[in-house]
């Protein structure tokens, strides 16, 4: 149902046409989705990474998928690699920052990219992937289908994003780490009453939390602002 566009970003076609196999996605699900416990895995199961077209199209798709703007999937992806999937970042020069238990992927190597390019990082990591920059020092459950599928990433952090508007993250958030914070009381006036100021509060609040993992703090607060500009000028390629 979404019409087919010129790719836009010729560096991401490899990825734009890289689907994950099935032993990636099982074990995707046997190692739990997240990183931190949800109320409710739902959509999280709902991922699979099975589409390919242009990176708007595959934009588009994730949007319709979880019900999100399209325009927000957009301005987010524009402001966290400029639309790049291959792009890496927030690099790490320790070990303890970079090696997640048994997760050593990403420390001190070189990481194949679809297409032939590759990553390097010398006694270092970066740790956030895709053109969404997920944090995969956390998330490794999804290495390496995000890095190479732009549909994964895109799957991913939006089902991620549908979750916490769904209100998986209570739990979460009720956690001493995390208090004083609203977003319970958030999600009870959006599901009371779901109209567009309990919607926006809700959606923008689970685009900050993407980066700062906090519920309008102020990294989140800086970051939804920057969204919201991106959204509005819309400086991604057309």
């Amino acid at each position: 149902m979404i019409p087919a566009t010129a790719e836009n970003v010729p560096a991401n076609t490899p990825f734009n046409q890289t689907m994950p196999t099935a032993t990636q996605l099982a074990a995707y699900a046997a190692n739990g989705y997240t990183f931190d416990y949800r109320d409710s895995y739902t959509q999280y199961q709902r991922v699979d990474g099975h589409y390919s077209g242009s990176t708007d199209m595959i934009m588009r798709w994730a949007a319709c998928k979880y019900g999100i703007n399209e325009d927000v999937v957009r301005a987010q992806g524009w402001i966290e690699s400029g639309w790049q999937q291959g792009g890496a970042g927030d690099e790490r020069t320790t070990q303890a920052q970079c090696v997640q238990g048994s997760f050593t992927a990403l420390w001190n190597t070189t990481i194949s990219e679809p297409g032939g390019s590759t990553v390097s990082c010398p006694n270092c990591c970066y740790q956030s992937w895709s053109l969404w920059q997920t944090k995969i020092y956390y998330e490794w459950m999804t290495w390496p289908e995000i890095m190479q599928s732009t549909a994964f990433a895109a799957d991913y952090r939006y089902a991620d994003q549908r979750a916490c508007m769904d209100g998986a993250y209570t739990s979460y958030y009720a956690s001493s780490g995390q208090q004083p914070n609203t977003y319970a009381a958030d999600i009870a006036n959006y599901e009371g009453n779901p109209n567009t100021t309990n919607m926006d509060r809700v959606l923008w609040g689970c685009i900050g939390m993407h980066y700062s993992g906090s519920w309008y703090d102020s990294g989140a607060q800086t970051y939804i602002s920057a969204a919201q500009n991106a959204m509005l000028t819309q400086p991604w390629p057309h």
